[in-house]
């Protein structure tokens, strides 16, 4: 029962992550390699109120506002045009995330940060595994319901756009500023939350589990993977990749793991120049009214 309920977590943990990650990749056409720095934020945060003896349902709080204004900022910085650079300095981010997590004193050991053991809803541990389960399959819920909403409402019509046709969509008086820092905010903030859930179930946060940068490299592969046309497909995605993940080593050691990461790095590229929506474009896609038209 207790693998079942491991097994279901991360599924629905890697479902969440991937939907959002989704957002940018998928709809924004933009690709991040941060998604591992606001999982860690999010972990972190709790981690931080653990130690103050603080309740994480306020660290998460915090965290998940913490991940929006780095996201803010970098967005603002760096996400104009057609985000080059704003690829560019998530990659930067993803790269020194974890060392600099491991050199802080304030953020635990260098290695392994467990939790005190808290049993008790507000401070966010459980005796059994299926509360985590649950609050799991809450956070996944919200993000495949932000989903849908971002397919029916006005800056996802926007995102279509740009994602079709850049050039032409700017000329038409489409901003590509706001629709995307509003995905890359919202993301930010389902990522960190997902974080904190993550390390209140495994009782503590590391750099190397939550902040490594092939982590990152993983959560923007699986977003792109199934592209914009079936709504669905970033949470099979991502659903996949945990069972993989939990059978398999996915990122070996040394010179191996090197190549495994450039492999994938290399693959996130050619997915986003080549197949902007993604492999799933055989399926059907029911046609969609712009919320600009009036109705019928």
């Amino acid at each position: 029962m207790d693998f079942a309920a491991d097994i279901g977590i991360l599924v629905f943990v890697f479902a969440a992550l991937a939907v959002a990650s989704s957002w940018l990749g998928a709809y924004a056409r933009i690709v991040s390699f941060a998604p591992a720095v606001f999982f860690g934020i999010g972990g972190y945060a709790v981690a931080v109120s653990n130690l103050r003896g603080g309740s994480p349902w306020y660290g998460a709080l915090g965290g998940g506002l913490a991940a929006v204004l780095l996201a803010a900022i970098c967005g603002l910085l760096f996400l104009r045009g057609r985000g080059v650079t704003f690829t560019a300095v998530t990659l930067a981010l993803g790269a020194l995330a974890e060392p600099f997590a491991a050199a802080k004193a304030w953020l635990g050991p260098g290695d392994v940060f467990a939790f005190p053991h808290r049993i008790g809803f507000l401070n966010l541990q459980f005796a059994a595994k299926w509360p985590y389960l649950l609050l799991a399959l809450c956070v996944f819920g919200v993000a495949q319901a932000l989903t849908f909403g971002l397919r029916e409402t006005r800056p996802g019509f926007y995102l279509h756009a740009l994602r079709t046709n850049f050039g032409a969509a700017q000329d038409l008086g489409v901003e590509a500023l706001p629709p995307r820092l509003l995905v890359l905010v919202v993301s930010a903030f389902v990522t960190s939350v997902t974080g904190s859930l993550f390390a209140e179930y495994a009782l503590g946060v590391s750099p190397h589990a939550l902040l490594a940068l092939p982590l990152g490299a993983d959560i923007a592969l699986i977003g792109l993977i199934a592209g914009p046309r079936w709504p669905w497909g970033a949470a099979v995605a991502g659903a996949v990749y945990a069972l993989l993940a939990h059978l398999l080593p996915l990122h070996p050691d040394g010179i191996a793991g090197a190549v495994v990461l450039g492999a994938e790095a290399l693959a996130i590229v050619l997915i986003a120049v080549l197949r902007p929506d993604g492999l799933f474009t055989a399926l059907p896609v029911r046609a969609r009214r712009s919320p600009m038209e009036s109705p019928a």
